[in-house]
Formats: structure tokens, sequence, C-alpha cells
């Protein structure tokens, strides 16, 4: 319940996606109860923020498997990830939480790591947040780096929230590599 509480487990419930055709409220379901599982088995097996931070295991459904590019299993089950999906801030359910749409969720990501793991609050959200500029054959980051550069901005996102988000970078919206 302490990581449900910590980690906003309870947005999955009405988490929703339109951008994303892939996503449906069963893939949300499901990466809740996998995230329930996970932190469950770090604390019944005496882990802690190590395995937290650099577990290879996760756990997997039906909804969830083709997102992670696995076969899908009859049920949730306990899997060994991939290398890309060491700790549970690379598994689907966090990085599908924290994005909007199919685009990598940099500013959601970084922002909930900063606030949820390093316990560290950054000034409010302005009351309007210019949206990602057209910039044909730019990376996220580009574009990112052009929407949060601006006065006001570049102390919080250059700093703090921005590195930590480019750290996913090569996940999409749905949480796939």
């Amino acid at each position: 319940d302490f990581h449900a509480q910590a980690f906003r487990l309870n947005r999955f419930e009405s988490l929703t996606k339109p951008d994303a055709p892939e996503y449906d409220e069963t893939v949300g379901a499901e990466a809740a109860a996998a995230s329930s599982l996970f932190f469950d088995r770090v604390f019944e097996t005496g882990g802690g923020l190590r395995e937290i931070l650099t577990s290879p295991r996760g756990f997997v459904g039906p909804a969830l498997a083709p997102l992670y590019g696995v076969d899908p299993p009859a049920a949730i089950e306990e899997r060994t990830l991939d290398a890309s999906r060491a700790g549970y801030f690379m598994q689907v359910p966090f990085l599908l939480l924290f994005s909007d749409g199919e685009e990598p969720g940099t500013l959601g990501r970084g922002g909930a790591l900063n606030t949820e793991m390093l316990c560290f609050q950054t000034n409010p959200i302005h009351d309007t947040i210019p949206s990602s500029p057209d910039l044909p054959g730019r990376t996220n980051r580009e574009r990112v780096e052009a929407v949060t550069g601006g006065a006001g901005c570049g102390g919080c996102h250059g700093a703090l929230i921005n590195p930590l988000g480019f750290a996913f970078e090569g996940f999409d919206g749905l949480g796939r590599g």
C-alpha cells in the first residue's frame, strides 16, 4: 500500500491514452497489478531500494506482453526481463503511467522521479505549458529543450527534470523500447 500511494498507482484507474490505439483499460489494470506484485515481491524477499532500482525481474501478463515484446502468458507471471528493463522505473507500468499518448514521456517521467523518488518539489507547473513545436527532423530531446529552455523554465528543467526524463527517451508513451 505504501508504494501504491507513493507512486500514485491509483492513477491507472483513470488513465486514458486516446492517441494510442494499442492502449485500453485492461493494460492499465494489468500494469497496476504488475506494479503491486513487483513491490510485494521486493519486500517479501527482503529486498529494498537496490532491488527496486536494479531488479531484472518484473511481472508480465497478456496485456503487457506486447508492450515488452515478449510472448504473452495466460495470466500475470514473474519473468526475467531484458537488460534494458532493470529496475521498476524501466518497466512498462512506470513508463506508461508517466507519459501522454505515444510520445516519450520525458517531462512526466523526469518530474515523477524528482517528486516521488527524490522528494524534490519543483516550482508549480505554469498555467500554460507551451506545446511542443513542430520541428521536422528534430529529436525528442531537441523538441523538449525548445519548449523548456525559455525564461522561467530552464532552472528546474535544465538541472532537474529534463536530465532524468531523457534517460527514458528510448521508450515510447506505452513503455515500448
